[in-house]
């Protein structure tokens, strides 16, 4: 299984905490690092999948523990999440293969988003769309559930924002599928609406589009989704399972 290890380098405790907190919740495995010297002295023992590094810190900037990451054959792929409050600070790491960058302060699902693509982009073993898949929730704890139950199962799962961003993420991963929260208030979010905009692309329309969808909503769901691609549940437990047998399945 590839790895799922993230290095998180930032002299603010408080940032490392809040982010090593919503990794952890995702299924990833964090190690932390408070500065540049820290961070190079951590990349050979830990061996990360992926850096979320600040730029302004003590002792070394981010930009210098970059450089120094890019000199080493075995760490030069690695791909790196730039975080900082200067969004001006974008320019200097633009046009560089493997590299993201976060304005502070940060959407933590568009974050999160970024992680799963850069890992995606790095990724050599899984050619496949089979394994991938586009997740969109308005219930962010329940989404993380199963973003995480999805990881552990081998899925790469990349976190849409909204009908909009799942388009998007769908034409840049090919997923093999997409899964969407059936909310009642669809100002907030509409899968009969991304359902819509994905049947107006000819490869989109192609990738199965399921919902998952609470007891009580079931009736509205019918309308514009087929019974095989509803997933109706009465809590949480029995949803994570039904979606599990469903993923085996995939």
């Amino acid at each position: 299984m590839r790895s799922r290890k993230i290095l998180v380098v930032d002299d603010d405790p408080d940032i490392v905490a809040v982010l090593e907190q919503r990794l952890m919740s995702s299924g990833y495995e964090v190690s932390t690092a408070m500065n540049g010297e820290e961070a190079l002295a951590k990349m050979g023992s830990e061996k990360p999948a992926l850096i979320i590094l600040d730029v302004l810190m003590p002792k070394m900037t981010g930009y210098e523990v970059l450089e120094m990451i890019r000199k080493r054959d075995e760490w030069r792929k690695i791909p790196v999440i730039i975080i900082s409050a200067k969004g001006s600070m974008r320019e200097f790491f633009k046009d560089r293969p493997f590299i993201d960058f976060v304005p502070k302060p940060y959407d933590p699902r568009i974050l999160l988003s970024k992680v799963e693509r850069l890992l995606w982009e790095s990724e050599i073993q899984n050619p496949d769309g089979s394994k991938r898949m586009v997740l969109l929730g308005v219930q962010e704890v329940l989404t993380n559930k199963i973003q995480m139950l999805a990881h552990s199962l081998g899925f790469q799962v990349f976190i849409a924002l909204n009908e909009d961003d799942a388009v998007q993420l769908a034409q840049q991963v090919t997923p093999g599928n997409i899964l969407c929260q059936f909310w009642e208030d669809e100002s907030i979010l509409s899968a009969k609406k991304l359902k819509g905009k994905l049947a107006t692309h000819p490869l989109l329309k192609q990738v199965p589009l399921y919902v998952y969808c609470e007891e009580r909503m079931v009736v509205e769901a019918r309308k514009s989704f087929v019974e095989g691609r509803i997933i109706m549940y009465r809590d949480r437990e029995e949803l994570l399972n039904k979606i599990s047998e469903f993923l085996k399945e995939s």
